[in-house]
């Protein structure tokens, strides 16, 4: 992410290293340090905060950023939410040319502020801002160094930074809007600091909606009737049912008649055997 000249990394004193990286302006290689020797910068660094000459002072603020040490990131993320003008363009300052994937978490914080992310008229043009006689509001800048960020430090995949420099084309709202969508997907890789882990957005599939649940009728409750049930009717008759019917009525009186015949015929032959006995 930052690379140490020669001349600088000949010399083993941290302080001297520190006095001619803010004298020259040299770049720090911070990949290729140990924990010890990073804490060691951060040490020294820290010394020349307070200084009243501000190259010593916003250069050792600007390096500190750039080592990720939290207790500066903090008090200049402090300054940004601050109300105060001066402290939050302060803030603005101290990261307005330090990449490193560390600030981005703090600065997508920015983007959840209710505000418009947009540039605002100054009330007082007759003091122009690098962007003119407009003031951009804490989202507006956070989106516009986020996206900076992500297509300028190394740790990032080639993909990725393609896909941060075609956002170029947006600004504002819809900028802040994209990346609110990509930081959703990617805020687990920053987590675990595995930036070569970080993607493009990617397009999220419309989730196919479930199938409605059968709606069925519950059961009532019904209260017994105590009204007489009336019989039930038959069944209508279908037309072979009739035509069966029709025989069956004709057949039942023939052999009825043939009863009645046969009972009549063994009637009178009884009669007539007891009429020739009296006799």
């Amino acid at each position: 992410m930052m690379l140490l000249t020669p001349y600088v990394r000949g010399d083993t004193n941290v302080a001297s290293k520190v006095e001619r990286w803010m004298w020259y302006s040299r770049e720090m290689d911070v990949k290729s340090m140990t924990e010890d020797e990073r804490r060691d910068f951060i040490a020294e660094f820290r010394k020349h905060l307070s200084s009243k000459h501000p190259r010593y002072s916003e250069g050792a603020k600007s390096a500190l950023l750039r080592l990720g040490d939290e207790q500066t990131i903090a008090e200049v993320m402090a300054d940004v939410r601050s109300g105060d003008r001066k402290k939050i363009d302060e803030g603005w300052s101290a990261l307005q040319y330090v990449n490193n994937p560390v600030l981005i978490p703090h600065l997508m914080e920015l983007l959840d502020l209710p505000e418009a992310a947009t540039l605002i008229l100054l009330d007082n043009p007759s003091v122009p801002t690098d962007m003119g006689h407009f003031q951009p509001t804490r989202p507006f800048w956070a989106s516009e160094r986020i996206r900076e960020m992500l297509w300028r430090c190394p740790e990032f995949s080639p993909e990725t930074k393609q896909w941060a420099q075609n956002l170029w084309r947006q600004t504002g709202d819809p900028l802040r809007d994209v990346l609110r969508q990509w930081w959703e997907q990617n805020k687990e890789a920053f987590a675990r600091k595995d930036y070569a882990a970080v993607k493009p957005l990617q397009p999220v599939a419309t989730p196919t909606p479930p199938a409605a649940p059968k709606q069925t009728t519950p059961a009532t409750d019904v209260a017994p009737s105590t009204a007489v049930a009336s019989p039930a009717k038959p069944p209508p008759s279908t037309p072979a049912q009739a035509e069966s019917e029709s025989y069956v009525l004709p057949v039942a009186l023939l052999i009825t008649g043939g009863v009645l015949a046969l009972v009549a015929v063994g009637a009178a032959v009884i009669w007539q055997g007891r009429r020739r006995k009296a006799e």
